[in-house]
């Protein structure tokens, strides 16, 4: 929304712009690609071919800082309140059980541990679990895990 409501042309229609983003169903990733990005990380995909199945290497590389006003913007901060930030996370899963919410979700997770070192990865995933159990009935807790620990995975590449 804050993203949304930096263009002056939807500032008065919040209310409206708000149900607009709500109604929306992901058809890509290609928001989490411009914000790891942002944050200074290389998205490279495997040579493979396969669509389906394609891995993501992800090589921190440092960021281009620009200089001037606009430096502080050049990284984004860290986290301040892991706890907040992580029971938010928990909460929107909770309430959006999908599996690329449960991904990005497991990303997020990654990045609170990386830059806090909590949770452990072992209670995140614990955690990720219970916040999921409609998605759990659905795909199997097999299927569920094996999402979790893709996206936990990139703690342990940076």
């Amino acid at each position: 929304m804050a993203w949304s409501l930096q263009d002056e042309v939807y500032v008065g229609d919040e209310a409206l712009t708000r149900r607009k983003w709500h109604s929306l169903t992901p058809q890509h990733s290609g928001a989490l690609w411009a914000a790891l990005a942002k944050r200074g990380y290389k998205i490279k995909r495997s040579s493979e071919g396969d669509t389906t199945a394609r891995r993501l290497f992800i090589d921190r590389v440092p960021p281009i800082s620009p200089k001037g006003p606009e430096a502080p913007n050049a990284i984004a901060p860290k986290t301040i309140n892991w706890r907040s930030r992580f029971s938010t996370w928990t909460s929107i899963l909770h309430s959006d059980q999908i599996e690329r919410t449960l991904f990005t979700a497991s990303c997020v997770v990654a990045e609170i541990h990386h830059e806090c070192g909590k949770p452990t990865l072992e209670k995140g995933q614990e955690a990720l679990e219970a916040s999921c159990p409609k998605l759990i009935r659905e795909i199997g807790i097999d299927a569920v895990r094996r999402t979790i620990r893709r996206g936990l995975s990139i703690s342990s590449t940076r």
